[in-house]
């Protein structure tokens, strides 16, 4: 299990814990002799050759749908030092690749008209999910701490200071009445 590296240093690196059989165990350190290298370096050098493999890392090719004039990594793509940037990224870039958890905090910002930016017509405030330009990254940043709730205490979205749930879908877009009561019942909860 990765541990969180301590805040004074962004470039500290995070302890990871795991477990192997003994005889791999013993190889590696076989390994660390004949490279003269640490346990640690041995490692790393090996994780980071298995996130960087074209065929089984995260190496992006013109398989997953990007042209690209040379290869890249997905994980450059989505690493951001902000926890929010990376679950947006992810959400628009690779989708399928999100947790449970975090799918459901996603459709609890898709669904609150607060986070976007729309349109007005008449009584109503129309929003597009589809276009990460629409998205105010600055409000979910300010209500990140109860949005990382939501997963385990779905009637946490009563804790947002501003919860305006989506009424109705068309064509891909969201609606929501304006001025709507901000009484929030069981069935306003978006899972």
């Amino acid at each position: 299990m990765a541990k969180k590296a301590s805040k004074g240093s962004q470039n500290k690196a995070e302890a990871l814990t795991m477990r192997v059989n003994p005889k791999l165990k013993y190889g590696l350190e076989l390994l660390c002799r004949k490279q003269h290298r640490t346990l640690t370096s041995v490692m790393e050098r090996a994780l980071s050759a298995l996130v960087n493999d074209p065929d089984e890392g995260l190496a992006i090719n013109d398989s997953t749908g990007f042209t690209l004039s040379e290869p890249t990594l997905m994980l450059d793509r989505l690493w951001d030092p902000s926890e929010v940037v990376r679950l947006i990224r992810l959400a628009y870039d690779w989708p399928q690749l999100m947790a449970y958890e975090e799918e459901l905090i996603w459709k609890t910002i898709c669904d609150n008209a607060f986070y976007w930016v729309g349109e007005s017509r008449s009584d109503e405030f129309i929003w597009d999910t589809r276009d990460e330009s629409n998205l105010n990254i600055q409000k979910v940043i300010a209500d990140w701490e109860t949005l990382k709730k939501v997963p385990d205490e779905p009637n946490a979205v009563k804790l947002l200071t501003h919860w305006m749930p989506v009424e109705r879908k068309v064509e891909g877009r969201r609606v929501v009445t304006q001025n709507n009561s901000e009484t929030l019942t069981e069935d306003d909860i978006p899972f």
